[in-house]
């Protein structure tokens, strides 16, 4: 097993975040579709650099195998402030819509019948989210939606055996690296799917909400709230390995 120093390790991505800091300010966003705005080097470094920590925090937790998605997800759960912890109502039910009418048409291979997860989802979410939601038009703070662990313990949901890993897939930090990370790093796209570029400033922090674009509502996570994310999961990463002189980095 490679080891360093947490000190060193924690200066290391400390600098990372200085270098990601001084990009926002320093190199101006380039115009690359109609109404979308794109840093290449901030955002492209701000992906990876979340990917990597979330990597070496899952190895400094003998946290077992997962994919980098699941992986960014947890550590943004874990660290990274409470809307991270937050399922998206759209992306749950999309995401079973899409399963359903995929098995409706038989272009989904398997045996057991979506449909009832729908169902259960549809259930729950009339049930727990506040009636503000159910309005497409209006601008939805982060935090109507649902923390994972109230969904995943959801009468509806459990009596219907809606597995927990199906829904982290719909956690913000799993949305995040799905959507937003694989766009900035592999197709140089402020992202087509969920539109981040258009967002509304709720706060200082510029925090995810969703808004209505293209005849759908969407959800917005702004690329400053990323950067605000990461130097607030780096630094409860550091406090949770304050009594660890070294740490591992590898095999």
């Amino acid at each position: 097993m490679r080891t360093v120093r947490t000190i060193d390790f924690i200066r290391f991505f400390r600098q990372r975040l200085a270098n990601l800091k001084q990009l926002e300010v320093a190199t101006p966003s380039t115009c690359l579709y109609p109404h979308a705005s794109f840093n290449p080097e901030l955002n492209i470094l701000l992906g990876a650099e979340l990917d990597a920590l979330s990597r070496h925090w899952a190895i400094a937790e003998g946290r077992a195998p997962m994919s980098h998605q699941a992986t960014v997800g947890a550590f943004l759960d874990a660290h990274g402030g409470p809307a991270w912890k937050k399922c998206s109502h759209i992306d749950l039910l999309d995401r079973a819509k899409l399963e359903t009418a995929q098995h409706a048409r038989g272009k989904k291979k398997t045996t057991v019948d979506p449909s009832p997860r729908l169902a259960a989802l549809q259930a729950a979410m009339d049930r727990m989210l506040a009636p503000i939601a159910k309005d497409e038009y209006v601008v939805l703070s982060w935090e109507q939606d649902l923390d994972l662990e109230a969904i995943s313990q959801a009468p509806e949901i459990t009596t219907s055996g809606v597995p927990l890993s199906w829904l982290q897939a719909s956690r913000y930090g799993e949305i995040f690296y799905r959507y937003h990370r694989n766009a900035w790093v592999h197709a140089l796209d402020p992202d087509p799917k969920l539109q981040v570029e258009l967002y509304h400033v709720l706060g200082p922090d510029r925090p995810p909400h969703y808004l209505h674009h293209d005849g759908k509502r969407k959800l917005a996570i702004p690329e400053p709230f990323v950067l605000v994310s990461f130097e607030r999961a780096l630094n409860s990463f550091e406090r949770s390995m304050a009594q660890r002189d070294e740490m591992i980095v590898g095999s």
